[in-house]
Parts: structure tokens; sequence; C-alpha cells
């Protein structure tokens, strides 16, 4: 599947892809217009590092960390030298703080 890709008219993303009446979007907010089979999806994403909440413990601000990057519970147990239960209940604790339910939001909270 190819598609055709354009840069919105706007550097910060903003521009023609700001509803009227909607508040700035963050400076570092980069938006990409992509145009596949007649559709035209808006691709965002951040240019800065996002940084891990201090709610976080410094543990679980590294599974965090280890979980962005892709690593299963096991693997990242593995890398710290804890069982999988600790890893499973330190992401619970992660997934609470900062209120999302997977880790799929969690990428998208922190990415």
């Amino acid at each position: 599947m190819s598609g055709q890709r354009r840069r919105p008219r706007a550097s910060s993303g903003q521009g023609d892809l700001a509803a009227p009446g909607t508040p700035p979007l963050p400076p570092d907010l980069v938006a990409e217009i992509i145009e596949v089979g007649g559709e035209t999806l808006v691709l965002f994403s951040f240019t800065g590092q996002r940084e891990v909440p201090g709610a976080l413990t410094d543990a679980e601000q590294a599974i965090a960390g280890l979980t962005l990057q892709g690593l299963t519970t096991a693997e990242i147990a593995a890398a710290r030298g804890v069982a999988t239960a600790t890893v499973a209940s330190q992401l619970q604790a992660i997934y609470r703080k900062l209120g999302v339910a997977s880790r799929a939001e969690l990428a998208c909270k922190l990415s």
C-alpha cells in the first residue's frame, strides 16, 4: 500500500489542522499528513524527549522505560534480576498512578 506524504502548512502542527476555537497545540507537536487510497491521515508526534512523570518510583520509571522499548514482562524481569510477578505488580502500580489500562495506553501517555 503506497501513499503520498506531505507536510502541513504550519510547521508547528497548527494552522490548517487546528479547529476554530481550540487551544493551540504544544510547540513540540509535529503533524504529518499522509494520503492513502483517497483517505487523508494525520499523524502526530512529539519532537522533544518526554520524561516519565515524577510520581513513579525509580524502579517503576525503569520498568516503564523498558516497557516502552517493547520488552515483555519476562524480558524485563530477566534484565532487572527480579521475578516476573514483581514486574507485573510494578506495571499495575504504573498503570494505576498514570490512569492507563494497557501497554498501548502507557506508550501513548509517555511517548
